[in-house]
Parts: C-alpha cells; structure tokens; sequence
C-alpha cells in the first residue's frame, strides 16, 4: 500500500508535534507540526465547504509562500 503525501504529514504531526515545522523568512512566521495542521486543516476545510472533492484540480496563483506550502497539504 502506498503512502500519501497527507498521510505522511499526520505521521509527522503526531511523531513531532511541537517542532517547529515550517518558518517563512520573508515575514517571520512560524509554525509547529501541530500548528501548521491547524491551517492546513482550516484550508482543507474551506476547499471542501467551497465543493472541491477528492480527483478535483485547484490552481493557485501563489508566491513561494507559507499559504502555498499549506495548500499543498
């Protein structure tokens, strides 16, 4: 069984979750493993609240950003 990108972050969520997990230079935000799942899962919602379901594509027209990492998640 394959592993997804989204599984791998859970795995690392619960293993790590007061590390620090990502940090953006340009503004100085930074998250923990836990932290950062808060978004992303604050994002994921908002993506399914907006109709996205599983096999949908998103576009983004983002920058190399903190809000790109986590839409990818």
């Amino acid at each position: 069984m394959y592993v997804t990108i989204g599984e791998m972050f859970s795995q690392t969520v619960r293993k790590f979750p007061d590390r620090e997990a990502v940090v953006e230079v340009a503004t100085g935000r930074r998250y923990t493993y836990a932290e950062w799942e808060r978004e992303v899962n604050r994002w994921a919602n908002a993506f399914q609240e907006a109709g996205v379901r599983k096999g949908d594509r998103v576009s983004t027209v983002l920058y190399n950003t903190l809000e790109l990492a986590t839409a990818l998640f």
